[in-house]
């Protein structure tokens, strides 16, 4: 299925990169029941309110098609990969490689603020799930991509095939992740022209 980078170990991130720069929750909980999932959340992140799980399904609703969404809610899956809760604490001044979503992914900034560079081409959709062992490619240029800034209290939500790169600045960033652990690494992105000089990759 393509070059997929997955956890353990954010290989995603750098296959290089010492593990204290990220850190991922040692024990992700899968997506399953309401009461279940609300449980989970509150053990990742006591401090966020109950209703945190209703926003979760607000926004994950919105943001992605609702074969995807049912999906997700009716089996705990995307494409087939189990989707866990996790939570997670990026240092500051790091970037992630860019890459595309083979699942969905809904993203709430707890603390700090995480910034991205989103692809605003087609989605990737067809070439992530392709099982020929080749790269996902993407030839583009700086202007395709839109630069965000998502603070405390903000969401992301990935659509499977997105495109995007995160990164923080100084703030760092705490996030509340659902997701499948996955991600495609891309091959023919022209990184330099999109990452910010500020900002180191890991």
């Amino acid at each position: 299925m393509g070059d997929e980078m997955s956890i353990p170990g954010f290989g995603w991130a750098s296959p290089a990169s010492p593990a204290k720069k990220v850190w991922l929750s040692e024990e992700g909980f899968p997506f399953s029941s309401d009461e279940a999932n609300r449980a989970h959340i509150s053990i990742l992140v006591p401090t966020l309110p109950s209703s945190i799980y209703d926003d979760v399904l607000i926004n994950l609703k919105k943001g992605v098609a609702l074969i995807d969404f049912e999906e997700a809610t009716d089996t705990g899956k995307s494409h087939g990969r189990q989707l866990r809760f996790d939570f997670m604490s990026i240092l500051p001044n790091l970037s992630f490689s860019l890459h595309a979503h083979p699942n969905v992914e809904t993203i709430y900034v707890v603390k700090g603020v995480i910034y991205e560079y989103r692809y605003r081409g087609e989605d990737l959709t067809s070439e992530v799930y392709k099982n020929d062992g080749v790269k996902p490619r993407l030839a583009a240029k700086a202007d395709e991509f839109t630069r965000q800034q998502v603070d405390s209290g903000g969401w992301i939500i990935n659509r499977p095939g997105s495109v995007h790169l995160s990164f923080t600045c100084s703030e760092g960033a705490e996030l509340l992740v659902l997701w499948s652990g996955s991600h495609f690494a891309l091959d023919g992105a022209n990184e330099p022209l999109i990452l910010p000089e500020d900002v180191l990759p890991l």
